[in-house]
């Protein structure tokens, strides 16, 4: 009874914030971009939280506990790559995409480069939605999950409750209900995840140290840890539902601020991420039959049934702050790239109806694949990293650029990234390295010999085309 109550009470919480904010919310750029009016505080905490979903409870930890401390790479290379997109990207997109009137990546991309024949546009719109809807379907599956696990509620009831809830309070507010809710469930999630450490610290049985029975794991080489860190880091350059939190935030100088709080978040966020799974280790060592249980298993142990129900309120706050982020750039995408509304009813009208869609087709993914979420995560994230980030980088900082490059970079991207794994080859295992890289060198390539018109010029310091 008490785990359905703190359930309840979260869930009213984040459908009032819906409902406040559908007073606020009343035109298509308030729904869909916030109109840049959003905080330095909500952009840090919003960013980051859309970023971690279930995989900081239900899959990181679980990763140290099976693997070993060398796991830990990943969280290094998540900060470098959140630092690097934080103080090379953050800034000019910000600049760049409001002198252009870009609600979307997509429709930044086609200004960059002058293109009039929506080629770039839906390229990237469709290549977005596709991904998303994957990446959504694995967030709905960790929350059914949840919902079994804790409930016994089957995963068909799970999943579209999960559904449910996401599509009532988006549709409700959209992009500000999305930043106050994510915000809201960043601090969440930060206090749920960091109690439970300090509390199985100081739970150890007299005499045991933490180092007892932990396995270290097989060593990474320079070079393993390198791969590792690059195959998550690159991903932030090409994450539209992080990106768009920078387009927001209403001005440009309250960026640096925005980027200490957010980096300091996910530095704890992590580590204590990272000492759930070492902490795992001394208090179940091999007794755990279903290993991605560690985290529920643990908080079911040392806390109150009330007090377990709001902590594990935090694994599902993990989840629709990724989720919803995601449902909301997807709108935009429609409303923008594809029908292109040009009437504030219209906007609003396909904006609310692509989030229920989408999000009936994710839940239909979701029952019907036999993927677990690590390896749905997996997958989109390498897709949106290749496919998204050297366009954006490129965008920003290429001079030369043309439509053709950013066609052929886009596409390059999304296939090596898909098809990278399945060759067997080096980095199989690490795809967004080849799908990265490749595509960055398809841009260059196909830009140099496709430069006979001139297009727009690299966005300079302060958004402005450099010429």
């Amino acid at each position: 009874m008490s785990l359905f109550v703190a359930f309840a009470v979260y869930g009213l919480v984040l459908v009032s914030i819906g409902v406040v904010s559908y007073r606020r919310d009343q035109k298509a750029d308030d729904f869909l971009i916030g109109s840049r009016k959003i905080s330095y505080w909500v952009t840090a905490l919003s960013a980051h939280a859309s970023d971690m979903s279930s995989w900081l409870f239900l899959g990181f930890p679980v990763a140290i506990y099976t693997i070993g401390i060398s796991e830990a790479w990943v969280a290094v290379g998540l900060l470098l790559g959140m630092a690097l997109t934080w103080k090379f990207v953050a800034p000019r997109l910000r600049i760049s995409t409001e002198e252009t009137g870009s609600i979307t990546l997509s429709h930044f991309f086609s200004a960059r480069v002058g293109d009039q024949t929506r080629l770039i546009s839906l390229t990237a719109a469709f290549a977005s939605l596709f991904f998303f809807t994957f990446y959504i379907a694995s967030g709905l599956q960790g929350m059914g999950t949840v919902l079994e696990a804790l409930f016994g509620i089957p995963m068909l009831g799970g999943v579209l409750l999960s559904a449910l809830l996401v599509i009532v309070y988006t549709t409700l507010g959209g992009y500000m209900t999305v930043a106050f809710t994510d915000a809201f469930q960043a601090v969440f999630l930060l206090l749920a995840i960091l109690v439970v450490p300090i509390f199985a610290f100081f739970s150890l049985p007299d005499g045991m140290t933490i180092g007892d029975g932990f396995t270290f794991g097989e060593a990474h080489s320079v070079s393993q840890a390198v791969k590792v860190a690059l195959n998550w880091g690159l991903g932030y350059f090409g994450m539209p539902h992080v990106l768009t939190k920078f387009m927001g935030i209403r001005k440009a100088e309250e960026l640096k601020k925005s980027m200490r709080l957010g980096l300091a978040w996910q530095f704890l966020a992590l580590s204590a991420a990272v000492s759930i799974g070492i902490l795992g280790w001394v208090f179940f060592k091999d007794r755990l039959e279903v290993p991605q249980y560690l985290f529920l298993n643990m908080v079911n142990q040392l806390f109150s049934p009330l007090a377990a129900g709001f902590i594990f309120c935090g694994v599902v706050a993990a989840t629709l702050s990724t989720v919803d982020s995601q449902i909301i750039v997807s709108a935009s995408v429609v409303t923008k790239d594809i029908v292109n509304a040009l009437t504030e009813r219209r906007s609003m009208l396909s904006s609310r109806l692509s989030i229920v869609c989408q999000t009936s087709i994710a839940a239909v993914i979701t029952l019907t694949n036999s993927q677990s979420v690590y390896e749905i995560v997996r997958y989109a994230w390498s897709g949106q990293g290749s496919t998204f980030g050297p366009i954006v980088l490129c965008s920003l900082y290429y001079r030369g650029l043309t439509k053709w490059g950013a066609f052929a970079g886009m596409t390059s991207g999304a296939l090596l990234a898909a098809l990278w794994p399945l060759t067997g080859w080096v980095f199989a295992d690490a795809p967004m390295i080849p799908g990265f890289f490749g595509s960055l060198g398809v841009i260059f390539l196909v830009s140099k010999f496709t430069r006979g018109n001139p297009t727009v010029g690299a966005v300079g310091s302060r958004g402005q085309a450099a010429g």
